[in-house]
């Protein structure tokens, strides 16, 4: 225990959001129109002749040939597909329920309530975007979560103010739940400020103020200041003077200007892969290196963990369960690395069939 007594706790951030935007949706007016979309959905999903004249009127209408998605209700992001579904097939479902006089269904669906659907999307569809995002497992992702409030503060602050009381309190309510969030985070603040510095599309960190900015770079100048580059990392620079007479010379002046030809690279797009970055770079930035090999590997949400538990669902069923925990470890290993055997495979010139 005493090995994890100084760790920074970071706590799911896509589970931060999914509480953020659950507690903002608990507004009863809100509760009151996804109900009445959730009840149409429920006709369809039980009534197979709906479906059918749904495809039918689809086609007339040239619409494309969706079925209405059943939310779950503890998955905000879920309730967000139901309306967005329910706003893309409105035409084909009132159409299909009059056909069958089922007025009962839409009697209490007005236009207005239309109107707030789409401003809904619209509002969440950014909060569904930073969710895909901190889920990723392929780039870094701790360094997302002061820029992803930063963004989401933008936004909300930028929302045009609407006629409609339910929006303007909603978006109120979304406002307060991401300032609180970000309140949570305060105790990881250095860790989080750190990680998105070394993280080429957000070097700049916009979502700091100046102060802040300055402090942090101070900060970093100290570390570069306070660390020698290793024997390891000497003997490999490029194009590095080894005469002793100048070897102390070289050494301090890199010291000096790391952080300043860092600053100078220009900062990457959201698309672009940091960590290619850095391992192209190591020898050029050897401390700023070592930063972000601790900082970057950091998940910023649980989501890649819980994948693994779920495949491994997949794997262990009615039919299979006999499997040894060893076995199962292995077939789950081979799931999420199976790509190295294609890598290894390259280089080997060995044709490997799965």
């Amino acid at each position: 225990m005493s090995y994890y007594s100084n760790t920074t706790n970071i706590r799911c951030f896509a589970h931060s959001l999914q509480l953020c935007v659950n507690h903002a949706m608990k507004e009863p007016n809100i509760q009151e129109i996804t109900k009445k979309v959730r009840k149409i959905v429920c006709y369809f999903k039980h009534s197979t002749t709906a479906i059918a004249l749904l495809g039918k009127q689809q086609t007339l209408l040239d619409l494309p040939s969706h079925c209405p998605i059943q939310d779950e209700p503890t998955r905000w992001n879920s309730t967000l597909y139901m309306l967005q579904r329910f706003d893309e097939q409105k035409r084909a479902l009132f159409d299909v329920i009059i056909d069958q006089n089922n007025f009962k269904l839409i009697k209490d669906v007005n236009n207005d309530d239309l109107v707030l659907i789409t401003e809904f999307i619209k509002i969440l569809i950014p909060f569904e975007e930073a969710t895909k995002m901190i889920s990723s497992e392929k780039h870094p992702t701790v360094s997302l979560i002061l820029p992803i409030i930063k963004q989401l503060q933008n936004y909300l602050n930028k929302y045009e103010k609407s006629n409609s009381t339910v929006i303007n309190s909603f978006i109120e309510k979304l406002m307060l739940e991401v300032n609180n969030m970000k309140v949570k985070y305060q105790e990881a603040i250095y860790t989080l400020k750190l990680a998105s510095f070394v993280d080429l599309r957000f070097k700049n960190c916009k979502f700091l103020d100046t102060d802040e900015y300055q402090m942090l770079k101070e900060s970093v100048q100290s570390y570069i200041m306070d660390q020698n580059s290793t024997t390891e990392y000497k003997s490999e620079i490029k194009n590095k003077v080894t005469n002793l007479l100048w070897d102390d010379y070289e050494n301090e002046s890199s010291q000096h200007d790391e952080l300043e030809r860092y600053e100078k690279i220009s900062q990457f797009r959201l698309t672009d892969d940091p960590f290619i970055f850095w391992k192209n770079n190591k020898y050029e930035f050897p401390n700023l290196f070592r930063l972000a090999l601790r900082y970057l590997c950091i998940p910023g949400s649980s989501v890649p963990s819980e994948r693994v538990f779920s495949v491994s669902g997949f794997i262990v069923d009615d039919l299979r369960n006999r499997l040894s925990p060893k076995n199962v470890e292995m077939l789950v290993y081979l799931k999420f690395n199976k790509f190295l055997l294609d890598y290894v495979s390259i280089f080997t010139h060995i044709k490997i069939n799965y």
